[in-house]
């Protein structure tokens, strides 16, 4: 079903302010000088193999294991021999995350950088923790005070986890009704609204010392390829990108966000070579993302266990060309061992520079410093239940749920219901075949308006012509 269009709405003054790199707040005032002279004396004492491992962000699931497990054992192994630079974190359990983040801490020479994708909060990954309504339920609010104390909460919590970069805000124009993967994950298909509220979220998350990340560059909205499956092809000018994909971007990155994730999408228009996605190209990433708008902090690649980068390239091949890009971070390969030999044979035959991996290194390092990774960070377990799912931040949660509630139309005042008993009929309209679809909303209905007659009618992939008319 295709959504009313959303009303456009100016881009708030706010926005034209400079917000600081996103840091605990003792890190705000640390001297520039003092973290190149950290930076310059930590690499001074790296060799290149381990230069080249610290550019890599492994993936891992926050929950218990036994120290004879093989997932467990893996991730030792690559903080421990290989000296890998980071770890995302995707499902979890709010202690057994914590825990093993303090585990793989405590192992890793030079400090991990924590990372996860929490576009709707730290209970997207994690069940204990809070979760909020989906992005697109944040833009019909159309209150960015509302996304800047999410953004707030979800500083809060994962920074209590030991989390240091969010890949979230999706700063995506999801201008494509058609699209399976973006749809619900981005906040409106007016780019001037999603640009507002990306922006005011991302404020909330970086003021909380949480990295925020905008994601997917140059703009996943316009496709109806899912880039896990396969290689979206996005056949825009850059006319057309300057007018509206990117303009959500543009305003980030001049409000000062911390990264940039670039996606797996395919610009023909733009990079002539139709395998390679927009993480692979330089044309997308130097010319475009660094040189046109200027963005100089931390570009990280989608996952690159992905099809939309794997159907055309394999493990080393695509490793070493994100760097050639201008990729700071690898993201999700397949096999870290693999992609490292191939990046340091292409140093070896002068494809790749050592100057181009200590310009990535810098980067990272700096983002480090800055976020107070000098030792050994530990998360405080006795802490956790001050700082995660409090009363307030489930609070924010049903605000947030009841302003998004947008109604399209109110024919003959159907809403709200009246007070004398009626027939209602509830449509459940699911894109699946879920047989529980709606059922969840019309409990509710019968809880609070008990004097109705109700029936549900669901309509989704397996209904017929004849079910449509029926209803």
């Amino acid at each position: 079903m295709r959504s009313k269009p959303l009303a456009p709405v100016r881009i708030s003054v706010l926005l034209l302010l400079t917000f600081w790199l996103s840091a605990p707040a003792h890190a705000h005032g640390d001297d520039p000088n003092r973290v190149q002279a950290w930076v310059d004396s930590v690499m001074s004492e790296m060799t290149l193999e381990e230069k080249v491992a610290h550019l890599f962000v492994t993936q891992a699931r926050g929950e218990f294991a036994s120290s004879d497990d093989p997932g467990y054992r893996r991730l030792v192994d690559l903080v421990e021999n290989f000296g890998i630079g980071g770890v995302i974190f995707s499902t979890g359990t709010l202690f057994g995350q914590a825990v093993l983040t303090n585990d793989l801490q405590r192992r890793a020479e030079i400090p991990l950088v924590i990372s996860q994708d929490m576009e709707w909060g730290v209970g997207m990954r994690i069940p204990e923790t809070s979760t909020f309504p989906r992005a697109m339920a944040v833009g019909a609010t159309r209150d960015p005070d509302l996304a800047y104390e999410m953004g707030r909460v979800v500083a809060q919590e994962a920074r209590a986890l030991g989390v240091h970069i969010n890949y979230a805000p999706v700063a995506d124009v999801n201008n494509n009704p058609f699209n399976p993967i973006i749809n619900v994950r981005a906040y409106a298909e007016d780019p001037n609204l999603v640009t507002n509220i990306a922006a005011a979220y991302t404020r909330g998350m970086q003021d909380g010392g949480l990295l925020a990340t905008a994601k997917h560059f140059p703009g996943h909205g316009d496709t109806a390829t899912d880039s896990h499956a396969d290689l979206p092809v996005l056949k825009f000018t850059r006319a057309r990108l300057d007018s509206l994909e990117l303009e959500p971007f543009r305003a980030l990155i001049d409000a000062g966000i911390a990264s940039v994730m670039v996606g797996h999408l395919a610009l023909p228009e733009l990079e002539p070579d139709a395998r390679v996605p927009a993480t692979l190209s330089p044309r997308i990433v130097q010319d475009i993302l660094r040189d046109d708008l200027g963005f100089d902090g931390l570009v990280v690649t989608d996952a690159l266990d992905m099809n939309g980068v794997t159907k055309h390239f394999g493990v080393g091949e695509a490793a070493v060309r994100t760097l050639e890009a201008g990729v700071d971070v690898l993201l999700m390969t397949r096999d870290e061992y693999a992609a490292r030999a191939a990046i340091l044979a292409a140093v070896e035959e002068g494809r790749l520079s050592e100057g181009r991996i200590d310009e990535s290194l810098d980067r990272i390092l700096s983002t480090k410093r800055t976020l107070g990774l000098t030792s050994t960070p530990q998360v405080d377990l006795d802490a956790l239940r001050d700082r995660v799912s409090t009363m307030d931040h489930v609070a924010l949660n049903d605000e947030i749920a009841r302003r998004s509630l947008t109604l399209l139309s109110n024919k003959d005042t159907a809403v709200p219901l009246p007070r004398e008993r009626s027939n209602v009929l509830v449509v459940a309209l699911n894109d699946a075949s879920d047989p529980d679809a709606g059922r969840y909303f019309l409990r509710h209905m019968r809880a609070s308006a008990p004097q109705h007659s109700y029936s549900l009618a669901r309509l989704d992939l397996s209904s017929q012509p004849q079910e449509y008319s029926r209803v």
